[in-house]
């Protein structure tokens, strides 16, 4: 079956500059008779706020699916969503602190059920999240520090972990004046939780109600070298695997990367 569809598009944006360098920025799109995208951002010294909001249709994907084990056609809503952001970065000689908090309002949230079938909820489903942002730095040592707490209410169908952390811990140094070096360690650690399945057929995530994925802790240690405009990076990627007993699998069935080496050269040809 021929479907053809054209799509045109209305856009604008606007910004104004205040004299204590406090900006307030707008931009949205619309797509004629179907979405649209408003959002806006407003910062300033000791605070800053991002609102979005969108109308978008379903995917062709989502309303038809025709394969010999999965096969559906569906005729979906447009899917509503709010998202306000907003930060107050405070700064106490070297460390900054920033906590943050996110919250998302959806309705109409498609999604895949356990059968790996498209389905659409038409109650709404509230995501909230709580964080803060550490960062020190003295001399040639720095430390910086992310975490986020995250809860949701409605309908339990978007899942996430309920903490999650970032951590980098780095020291700087020169050597022979031409030589410039950061050693460190990145650490990430994310909660149990029910992570979506993945279906290989329609290459969709879709929802788990019985594996439950564990708690992990990753360590990558790595180097980075820059001389002159030449920089070479070194990184051991879940340094400490067989270190900690449990296994780390980002999806279910599908374990995560063993300890591996990478490396990689950045030289700019031109200015």
């Amino acid at each position: 079956m021929s479907r053809r569809k054209n799509e045109n598009f209305l856009g604008v944006w606007l910004a104004y500059y205040f004299k204590d360098s406090t900006r307030l920025e707008a931009e949205g799109e619309y797509l004629i008779g179907a979405d649209y995208r408003l959002h806006g951002n407003y910062y300033a010294k000791w605070f800053k706020a991002t609102f979005t909001s969108t109308l978008n249709s379903p995917t062709l994907l989502q309303e038809q699916f025709y394969s010999p084990i999965l096969n559906w056609n569906k005729n979906l809503s447009n899917v509503f969503t709010n998202q306000i952001q907003a930060s107050a970065p405070i700064k106490i000689k070297d460390l900054l602190i920033e906590p943050n908090i996110h919250y998302s309002l959806t309705k109409n949230h498609i999604y895949f059920d356990s059968s790996s079938v498209a389905q659409q909820e038409s109650r709404p489903i509230s995501v909230y999240r709580a964080g803060v942002n550490l960062s020190w730095r003295k001399g040639k040592f720095s430390t910086s520090h992310l975490a986020y707490l995250t809860t949701t209410s409605g309908p339990d169908l978007i899942r996430m972990p309920k903490v999650q952390t970032l951590s980098k811990v780095g020291f700087d140094f020169v050597y022979s004046k031409v030589m410039y070096v950061q050693v460190g360690i990145d650490a990430h650690y994310r909660s149990a939780y029910y992570a979506d399945l993945y279906q290989p057929l329609s290459n969709q995530f879709y929802l788990n109600n019985k594996f439950k994925v564990n708690g992990y802790v990753q360590l990558d240690a790595f180097a980075d070298v820059r001389i002159n405009r030449v920089r070479v990076f070194v990184q051991l990627k879940n340094a400490a695997d067989g270190l900690i007993p449990r296994n780390f699998m980002p999806t279910p069935f599908y374990p995560g990367m063993k300890r591996s080496f990478g490396f990689g050269v950045c030289w700019p040809l031109f200015d």
